[in-house]
């Protein structure tokens, strides 16, 4: 009876360290999808305020051309 009872003891000791390792690994496991996630996240979103940035750029651009040539034609007239 007290062998069977040791014998359960450690086991029980063994499943306890067991869960507490499988909640820590769990926790690290999060924290880098985590990261992760928000890399992926950073990263797009800095290519997209780049073509946004360079879009503008574009716009801002022709805006500039048309003011030049009704500029133009306004003196002309």
């Amino acid at each position: 009876m007290r062998k069977d009872l040791g014998d359960m003891m450690r086991l029980l000791n063994a499943t306890y360290d067991l869960t507490r390792r499988v909640e820590r690994r769990e926790t690290e496991l999060r924290d880098d999808i985590e990261l992760m996630v928000k890399m992926a996240l950073g990263g797009t979103l800095a290519n997209m305020q780049t073509v946004l940035e360079n879009s503008l750029s574009r716009i801002e651009d022709s805006v500039r051309t048309v003011l030049q040539r009704v500029e133009t034609l306004e003196g002309k007239v």
